[in-house]
């Protein structure tokens, strides 16, 4: 009847298992140097045209090494753990965030369902927005079954088919991980969207963009704030473009399709002119591993239409599981399709969020699952060899068993997995504070190295 139901194993108490790692006994696998082997992706050779001033380099890890309060490994997640030469991880987004009053900063968050229905990330986009300016909720979906829990805009739309990256295998995917075609045997082709009030920043935007991969014939009629409707022709194309429309204080909006054989949609996509526009890109059971597999054109036409300043990656829940500990396979994988995002979106900063607490029952009792821990330090390895940044979100939640204390306080479901609204406000808060701490950090550098 569409209820799921608790799994009850009323012979638990009799049954013989299998020994398992206890906590402690993984903290010190964890602790110890370098327990997971290396594996043999070839990188890219350097660019031969980028010079790099070695002992600028040398004097700028120095001084961060000094800066820091604490060295190496953060166990709280009160800062950004940066493993670039010369501590540059971030530059490119600090740089960019300061012109964000004169030109758009944008940030795409890729995750699974951890993310999904805005959840961390519309908190996230509301402080940076506050405080470098922007409006505006960035890139949505046509259909999403997050619709209906939310917060930050209520949306709904008639007769698309939906396709997802990792189960099709024949449209041309990008970071979004979703295109959406017409459904043949639907009369109409719509979509609504409203602005809500729940974000001072998100409530009204000046700029819609509609994003296709394919069109021959299309055209839209859109209604603005309730205002008659404007009919236009979609440009003819083969590749991915977007269709811009300004106006000021764009508070909701109605499209309809017509001529819809040919056409691929991409998404939507609602800011300002400048300041931060932050994507959501979630997709509900994902590993991250099928974004190896995106079109690397695509990719780069979506960058040049959003250039990308920075690009946060949440992944790793849809993998743990209490039977297994060793996740060197994971890593191996993720470190390809890392690189293949790197390349795809070269103006990109990347960081990495580490997996954050979940809990199972052990004798009647909430517990954080190890695996939790194993993977956590299979992803700082990863940054380490990616020569990236990272964010210890375990750290920041109030490590071992914090999911438990998250639900205890409204902050997270039953499910001792994800985060409520409040739970991901209260992550946001951890994440900025973590950010902003790097920002004096860069800033501070800057000044001593003069």
């Amino acid at each position: 009847m569409g209820y799921q139901l608790k799994k009850i194993d009323l012979l638990s108490d009799l049954r013989i298992q299998a020994p398992k790692l206890n906590m402690d006994s993984i903290i010190k696998q964890i602790e110890a140097s370098d327990t997971l082997s290396s594996d043999t992706v070839v990188l890219p050779p350097p660019i031969a045209e980028v010079k790099v001033d070695t002992v600028l380099m040398h004097q700028r890890d120095s001084l961060f090494n000094m800066l820091h309060t604490t060295h190496g490994a953060d166990s709280t997640g009160n800062h950004i753990e940066d493993y670039t030469f010369g501590h540059v991880g971030l530059k490119r987004f600090l740089k960019a965030l300061e012109q964000a009053k004169q030109r758009p900063v944008h940030i795409a968050v890729m995750g699974d369902s951890f993310i999904e229905g805005d959840i961390f990330v519309a908190d996230l986009r509301s402080q940076l927005q506050q405080l470098s300016g922007g409006h505006g909720v960035g890139y949505l979906p046509i259909t999403s079954v997050a619709d209906p829990f939310r917060a930050s805009v209520k949306y709904s739309s008639e007769g698309w088919s939906t396709h997802k990256i990792g189960v099709d295998t024949i449209r041309r995917y990008t970071i979004p991980g979703f295109v959406y075609t017409a459904d043949t045997t639907a009369e109409n082709h719509q979509l609504t969207i409203k602005m809500a009030r729940r974000y001072k920043t998100m409530r009204s935007v000046s700029q819609v963009q509609i994003l296709y991969q394919k069109n021959v014939e299309s055209k839209v009629n859109i209604s603005i704030n309730g205002e008659p409707s404007k009919e236009f022709v979609l440009p003819k194309t083969k590749q991915l473009r977007s269709f811009r429309i300004n106006q000021d204080s764009i508070y909701t909006a109605s499209m309809t399709f017509s001529h819809t054989d040919s056409l691929t949609l991409l998404g939507t996509t609602w800011d300002g002119s400048n300041g931060v526009a932050v994507d959501n890109f979630s997709v509900r059971g994902c590993s991250g591993m099928p974004f190896v597999a995106t079109n690397s054109e695509e990719n780069l036409k979506l960058n040049q239409i959003r250039p990308y300043d920075l690009i946060i990656l949440q992944y790793g829940l849809n993998i743990v599981t209490d039977d297994q500990l060793d996740y060197n396979w994971y890593r191996y994988h993720m470190k390809h399709m890392v690189r293949h995002l790197q390349s795809s979106y070269p103006t990109a900063d990347i960081l990495i969020m580490g997996i954050s607490d979940r809990c199972h029952q052990e004798n009647g009792e909430f517990k954080t699952m190890p695996a939790i821990l194993s993977m956590l330090y299979t992803q700082r390895k990863m940054a380490k060899e990616l020569k990236v940044t990272f964010w210890n979100t375990y750290g920041a939640m109030g490590g071992e068993n914090s999911m438990v204390q998250f639900v205890a306080k409204n902050w997270a479901s039953k499910d001792y997995t994800h985060l409520s609204s409040a739970g991901g406000r209260e992550l946001a808060r951890h994440f900025l504070k973590a950010l902003m701490n790097e920002k004096k950090l860069y800033e501070q550098s800057a000044t001593k190295l003069q």
